[in-house]
């Protein structure tokens, strides 16, 4: 109801023009119908459509940029609030790079308009690979890593020169770099490496004995070390025999071998 220079008014509104659907004063965006009848002395009535518009929603704000990893879809990446892709979100974010996709904007206000096909940026970063396993590789005591091959290019140790320390199985890093540079990154995996104990050689000296002579003090020589412990490593004193006598007659004059023997 309101007042006139004439009167009293009422004012009716609906969402049709049938008034089928009469409603309270509208405040919300949209088209709306509205009657005009006077009270008292008059009685005329009058009718209008009218509208309503929906204006830019003050809060937005346009997004510019979301990072997302090799193998992503647009699924994994989370949106602000009313903003969805223009195309399904399964739709796989591409290969390590920068890449285009677009937006819609539908405010959660009914009154703010929407806005469509915002262009953003998904920066896709390299994933990393699952790590491979490789099997228990072999060396010696004495080693370095440059010493021990890796299964195939695709591996390198971390740092070559390293040694591979005591006999028994230690571990060590390799880098291992997947087929795919593009979209995956080199990884550090751990590798086992069994090492064995390294063979110390002993070799006796060689002696020329004149026939009748006694039997020398027989030396021996040892090779083999490994980490530059020689002269620094309590190694096993052996026992040194020929089949050679003193007293062999002429007819014996010949070579004779010199044995190393530790369980004697």
């Amino acid at each position: 109801t309101a007042s006139t220079n004439y009167g009293e008014v009422t004012y009716s509104y609906a969402t049709d023009r049938e008034f089928t659907n009469v409603i309270d004063k509208p405040t919300n965006a949209g088209t709306y119908n509205v009657v005009v009848k006077g009270i008292g002395n008059y009685n005329e009535t009058a009718s209008a459509s009218f509208t309503i518009v929906k204006v830019d929603d003050p809060s937005y704000v346009a997004p510019t940029t979301f990072n997302a990893t090799y193998g992503d879809t647009l699924a994994n990446i989370e949106l602000p609030a009313g903003f969805s892709w223009t195309v399904d979100e399964s739709t796989s974010v591409g290969n390590a790079g920068s890449h285009t996709f677009y937006l819609n904007y539908t405010p959660s206000n009914p009154n703010y308009n929407s806005v469509n096909n915002i262009a953003v940026t998904v920066e896709v970063s390299k994933a990393n690979p699952e790590a491979p396993t490789v099997d228990t590789l072999t060396a010696t005591y004495g080693d370095t890593l440059e010493n021990v091959d890796l299964p195939s290019n695709q591996f390198a140790w971390k740092d070559v020169t390293t040694n591979v320390g005591n006999a028994g199985t230690n571990t060590f890093t390799a880098i291992y770099t997947p087929a795919d540079t593009l979209n995956y990154n080199s990884i550090e995996i751990q590798v086992n490496v069994e090492v064995e104990k390294a063979v110390l050689t002993y070799t006796a000296d060689s002696y020329e004995i004149v026939f009748g002579n006694a039997i020398p003090t027989f030396n021996y020589k040892v090779s083999g070390y490994k980490n530059n412990e020689e002269g620094n490593l309590s190694v096993p004193t052996p026992t040194i025999t020929t089949t050679y006598t003193r007293f062999a007659s002429i007819k014996d004059v010949k070579e004779y071998d010199i044995t190393i023997d530790f369980n004697g």
